[in-house]
């Protein structure tokens, strides 16, 4: 990628960029195609199927990923959503501080049975982030009101859903905050920093690997990271209303 004409890092995720930024884009989709089909939010950046992470100026303390002075917690990507993808594909356009992408996972083995088990029950909350604008969902988006399982399938091979700043409990249900405390505790020490430089692409498992990213300071001068982003799913039918996970699987 020749970074002479890339152009500007744009202000805003509604301006698409240089001729460049759209061959990055295309270059991800062709990656993204051959995990599956890619979808997109009617809640999420006006609709698009490819997206833009970068800094927009006064979300520098948010809880999305147009913040910057503010870390951007792990989380499934939309852990609020039966409708999920399987995968999130990256593709670093600009990333001039060498800012990490965070990725972390759960050693489901390793946490004692009894946590698994709770996890494995319908007894936690995950509401939606700031990123979507839940008053444009349609009838099939889920909003995240239902309470779901944390973990779903057999311990060597089990789906995760989490998000560090959305994820709660029953109200009342101790047994469900202790589970959630254990896991949130291994996730934090399992995270760990992934460099993305210019040019270069990652495809991360949304079923059981969790991201974000670290903190850093925009410049607003046209030179700030710029990562292009796509949602995978691999079965179209997992995305139509009516669908729901299997929440009720115990973990072996």
């Amino acid at each position: 990628m020749r970074d002479d004409l890339l152009g500007r890092t744009p202000a805003h995720w509604r301006d698409p960029g240089g001729e460049e930024a759209a061959l990055g884009g295309f270059v991800l989709m062709l990656w993204a195609a051959l995990l599956g089909d890619a979808i997109g939010w009617t809640t999420q950046q006006d609709g698009h199927i490819l997206t833009d992470v970068l800094p927009v100026a006064g979300f520098e303390n948010g809880d999305v990923s147009s913040s910057s002075h503010k870390e951007l917690s792990w989380h499934t990507e939309d852990a609020f959503s039966p409708f999920r993808a399987d995968y999130v594909g990256l593709y670093c356009l600009r990333n001039p501080d060498d800012t990490p992408t965070t990725l972390s996972f759960a050693d489901v083995a390793a946490l004692p049975g009894r946590v698994r088990e709770t996890l494995a029950q319908r007894r936690f909350l995950i509401r939606a982030d700031d990123a979507h604008d839940m008053n444009l969902a349609s009838g099939g988006d889920a909003s995240g009101e239902e309470a779901v399982a944390l973990l779903v399938g057999p311990a060597e091979a089990a789906v995760l859903r989490a998000d560090r700043d959305c994820t709660e409990v029953i109200p009342g249900d101790d047994q469900a905050r202790e589970a959630l405390e254990v896991l949130f505790a291994q996730l934090d020490a399992n995270l760990y920093d992934l460099r993305l430089a210019q040019g270069d692409l990652c495809f991360v498992d949304n079923r059981n690997v969790v991201h974000g990213r670290r903190s850093f300071r925009p410049r607003y001068d046209g030179r700030d990271r710029w990562l292009r982003r796509v949602n995978v799913t691999v079965d179209l039918r997992r995305t139509r209303p009516g669908r729901s996970d299997s929440d009720d699987r115990r973990i072996g």
